[in-house]
């Protein structure tokens, strides 16, 4: 499993041929995983486009999709959408159907919109590491359900995959500066009382305000 391999810099071609491929190697136990990331790190360090996320990871997938279908099906491509078009797959780059089926894909997600869109299109969701059981419970099932409803999905099509992070040795110091990386990469605080200790991000849950005492903790 890629856990995750960052989306918006790489094309829906470039991973289903790496993604086929391992999937292969495998022997059928791959499962591409892919993330957003944030808008900072994708256009200032990528130098890619990062403009309406959810509706271009989506399409990312619907084209992953329609990629595989063409060469384990032996379907036309001709996939066209507001970010991605592929309309050309010539016998000498289909590497045919996989002996072992197209790999499912997972998404990476947080808040409420990009967890809806993840149970609508994808096969799992990669829970973020940084939260709570409630904030799993009260906050992440409930979207997950209601992306299912509307794809008219059942629960039983879905994986759920909740994480942990584990630093083994003595010496945490490494540990400490990668996890504060990685929390100001998702650009997440923790919300104190409201979501008992839930890593969130301010447009996704009810957050602290000024005004009723509570704050912002990095």
């Amino acid at each position: 499993m890629t856990n995750v391999a960052i989306a918006f810099p790489r094309n829906p071609i470039q991973l289903a041929h790496e993604a086929n491929d391992l999937q292969e190697i495998s022997q059928g136990r791959f499962i591409l995983g892919l993330g957003t990331q944030i808008r900072a790190q994708i256009e200032k360090r990528y130098g890619a486009q990062f403009d309406r996320p959810v509706a271009r990871i989506k399409e990312m997938v619907g084209a992953l999709r329609a990629i595989f279908a063409a060469w384990n099906t032996g379907e036309r491509l001709d996939f066209r959408g507001d970010f991605y078009r592929h309309t050309l797959m010539t016998p000498t780059f289909n590497p045919g159907p996989n002996p072992f089926g197209p790999p499912p894909i997972y998404l990476g997600a947080l808040g409420p919109q990009m967890t809806r869109a993840t149970a609508e299109v994808a096969d799992g969701l990669l829970v973020m590491p940084f939260g709570s059981k409630r904030f799993l419970h009260e906050k992440t099932m409930p979207a997950v359900r209601a992306g299912l409803a509307a794809a008219g999905r059942a629960t039983a099509d879905f994986a759920v995959v909740p994480e942990i992070i584990v630093s083994v040795g003595e010496d945490h110091t490494s540990t400490r500066m990668l996890l504060s990386f990685y929390g100001s990469t998702r650009r997440t605080a923790r919300c104190w009382r409201r979501t008992a200790g839930a890593i969130c991000s301010r447009n996704s849950t009810p957050c602290p305000s000024k005004a009723d005492g509570r704050r912002w903790r990095p």
